[in-house]
Parts: structure tokens; sequence; C-alpha cells
């Protein structure tokens, strides 16, 4: 996910608010002007923007109606106030706030999801409800497709996440989607399945591994949508 760091003089994001975002996923770009500001979240869409600034001009702007509801819409804006940054007991406070925010943001994600017939995508494959690992297999997409990019976050951290959901082990998460993604395939006909999803069958008779079989499911729903 993309987040936006939006000062007005040559300063930093403040290291532990740095690595809070890093741990939950987001790049994190830095932009100074307003109309960098607007052109950035037009381009980058992000999900969090943090403004240090006490510029009246860009609270009016981020607060105006038609913005709010159109190029603002779906995005927090979280406010640092440049005249206590440096106190300890406001950075303590403001990092408590950010997480609540990320914590809220990650859970509408994870909820836009559902808008999506995400069962519909899995049984394309062959996948299906009677096993455990849909569940978690289900899961570990969400997490995929809207807490990180797929293609380069480690599928370990995914399972890792899908485990605390489910009160498991990451080892318990692996292991059981690639049962059934191993039992599903066995029975699938690998012909009506390639010309499902468009994918070739000579992929799914390799039998590929449970982050492949992940990458290749998320990009074929990113395809679809």
């Amino acid at each position: 996910m993309n987040a936006i760091f939006y000062h007005e003089d040559n300063c930093f994001l403040d290291y532990d608010v740095g690595n809070l975002l890093r741990k939950n996923n987001f790049f994190t770009q830095s932009v100074t002007g307003i109309g960098n500001l607007i052109s950035s979240i037009m381009i980058q869409k992000p999900k969090l923007v943090l403004i240090k600034s006490n510029n009246q001009n860009i609270v009016d702007i981020i607060n105006e109606k038609y913005l709010k509801e159109t190029l603002f819409n779906g995005v927090d804006f979280v406010f640092i106030d440049v005249d206590k940054a440096v106190e300890l007991t406001y950075k303590k406070e403001f990092y408590k706030k950010l997480e609540v925010v990320i914590e809220e943001i990650n859970k509408k994600s994870c909820d836009d999801f559902q808008i999506f017939n995400l069962d519909k995508y899995l049984i394309d494959f062959g996948f299906l409800p009677k096993y455990r690992g849909f569940t978690l297999l289900k899961d570990c997409i969400k997490y995929s497709l809207f807490l990180n990019q797929y293609k380069k976050y480690p599928m370990l951290q995914i399972y890792g996440k899908v485990a605390e959901k489910h009160n498991t082990t990451a080892k318990n998460v692996e292991r059981l989607v690639r049962l059934m993604i191993l039992q599903s395939l066995s029975k699938a006909n690998l012909k009506e399945l390639s010309k499902r999803t468009g994918i070739h069958e000579a992929i799914f008779r390799t039998m590929p591994t449970t982050n492949c079989m992940v990458e290749i499911i998320c990009g074929y729903i990113e395809s679809c949508l």
C-alpha cells in the first residue's frame, strides 16, 4: 500500500513512524508543495497521507467537499503538529493514534475484498470449500492482494498473519493450504481448468509450490477485476 508524507521543509519522517509504516507494508513517498501533494494522490492512490504542516490552506483543500468525495475518497489524512512534533509525550501519543488508523486501514482493506466473490475465483481453480485449507487460502489471498505486493512480499509473513487470525502456526497454515491444493488439483479436469483460467494446463501438472500457486491465483484475480 502507498502512503504519502507531506511537509514544507526538508525534514524526515520520524524513525519509529517510518518503521511502523514499513512493518504494515506501506511504501512511503515524501512530497512538498500542495500541487505535488494532489498530483501524488492522483497517481499513487495512497491509503494514508501524513501532513506535517500548520498551513490552513491544506486543511481547507482536504476538507473541500468535492475533492473529499472524489479524489480524497478512501484516503486517511493524519496531521502532525509542527510545534509539538519534538515533544516526547506528543510523539508517543501520535504513534498510538497512527497505530489505530493503520489498524483500521488494514481492516477496511480486507473487508473491501468482500464485494468480490472470492469463493468463485478459487472454485474456478477447482478448490473445494469442504477442505479446511480453503478458508486459510482465502485469507492468504486477501493479505496478498490488499496488504502488500504479493510478488515482493515474503509469503512466510503472510502465512504468519493468517496464522494469528486462526490461532495456529504459519507452518500449519502452509501445510493445510498445500494439502488442499494437492487434493484439489489431483481431482481436477486440467483441460477444463486451463480453459476457465486461461493458464496452460502444463503449469498445473507440475504441481507448483504453494507460494507460486498463490501468485498465480492473485494474478488471475487481478486480471478479472
